[in-house]
């Protein structure tokens, strides 16, 4: 972690802030409403932190993600980024996936709190695979205005290599695939942690750190 960084959540207050998501996005379907919640009352979620809030069907599959919306920059509290990441994920549920309230009871909720990105420091782009570690690394590549980037699970998920990991990141900012390997490309690294609310009320703690 960068030295001066916030440090990550406990158990208890990951167990707290999922818990407020999957309540505030439930309460705004069924009831249309947003539930107000005071930084007063949760002081620990007024610290910055980039943070993604996804939602997922319980089935075991690569296809069960319903919605995943984030703010990779630690530009606002935490509490403030996990609402307004939840709000729009809740919509995209609601809009592309007709999921109502109901059912969303019966998805599982995760968010997943970013370390501070770290530029990664090579003497020539093709190092940069012998640096990544698949499954503890997060990436971001950036070029001007181009930014693209993913969550260190995905490799291990759909199989990829350290240069399909990078050329992943390179199309998801809007370049060609091979751009990471251009002089002028920024890419940075993060590691994550996760706390995943299954629908029976099971808090599981997963992370690259």
């Amino acid at each position: 972690m960068v030295q001066g960084a916030p440090s990550l959540l406990t158990v208890k207050e990951g167990t707290i802030l999922i818990n407020l998501v999957r309540k505030y996005a439930i309460t705004y379907l069924r009831e249309g409403r947003k539930i107000n919640f005071s930084l007063e009352a949760f002081e620990r979620f007024s610290e910055r932190f980039g943070v993604f809030v996804t939602i997922r069907k319980e089935e075991d599959s690569k296809k069960n993600i319903i919605a995943c919306v984030g703010y990779p920059l630690p530009a606002i509290s935490l509490l403030q980024a996990s609402l307004d990441a939840t709000l729009s994920a809740t919509i995209r549920a609601r809009c592309f996936f007709k999921v109502g309230a109901d059912e969303l009871e019966d998805m599982i909720f995760e968010i997943t709190i970013l370390t501070p990105l770290e530029r990664i420091v090579v003497d020539h782009p093709i190092d940069y695979t012998k640096v990544i570690k698949l499954g503890r690394d997060g990436l971001m590549v950036e070029r001007g205005f181009h930014k693209g980037l993913l969550l260190p699970n995905l490799p291990l998920e759909f199989g990829w290599s350290p240069a399909e990991f990078l050329g992943e990141c390179c199309t998801r900012a809007g370049l060609l695939a091979d751009s990471w390997l251009r002089e002028d490309i920024a890419v940075y690294k993060f590691q994550v942690q996760t706390f995943s609310r299954e629908p029976n009320g099971r808090i599981v703690k997963l992370g690259s750190i």
